[in-house]
């Protein structure tokens, strides 16, 4: 999934430049039983588009924006009851409890601010996976107070 998105992230960074702040949260998808990653390979992938984002923009707008690497919400515990099941299992559950960690040690890496969106919210009961609108409401509120604190 790292190849798309670093295909589709460098477009995306120069149709916005000036960028002062980047909230990047990805993830969760990768715990997809077809990809066979682990926490810890999903975080260096994350790392790896961080890394897109400050070469980038360091050579096309000549700075570097803030960038909050947001380790993603845990699968929720009833995934086998999901429609999602199959493509995520009970072992994805583990995976994403194992997230703060690595993407900890990816934002340290790279001098990004770390948050760590499973402090705030859990998936939605309706699929263990995607956020409730409240849960949106949520992670919007705490990362306007992280953003808020960085002027």
């Amino acid at each position: 999934m790292i190849s798309k998105n670093k295909q589709i992230l460098r477009p995306c960074l120069n149709s916005h430049k000036p960028i002062d702040i980047v909230i990047m949260m990805l993830g969760s998808n990768d715990l997809k039983e077809t990809f066979h990653a682990s926490a810890q390979q999903i975080a260096e992938g994350a790392a790896t588009l961080v890394k897109v984002i400050q070469d980038f923009t360091s050579e096309k707008q000549g700075f570097v924006p803030l960038i909050i690497l947001v380790s993603p919400p845990e699968i929720g515990e009833d995934i086998c009851r999901s429609s999602f099941y199959g493509s995520f299992t009970e072992d994805a559950v583990s995976r994403s409890r194992e997230f703060p960690q690595w993407y900890r040690m990816a934002a340290e890496k790279h001098h990004c601010i770390f948050f760590n969106a499973a402090e705030y919210i859990k998936p939605s009961k309706e699929d263990s996976l995607h956020l409730s609108p409240e849960g949106h409401a949520i992670l919007a509120e705490e990362l306007a107070k992280v953003v808020g604190e960085l002027s």
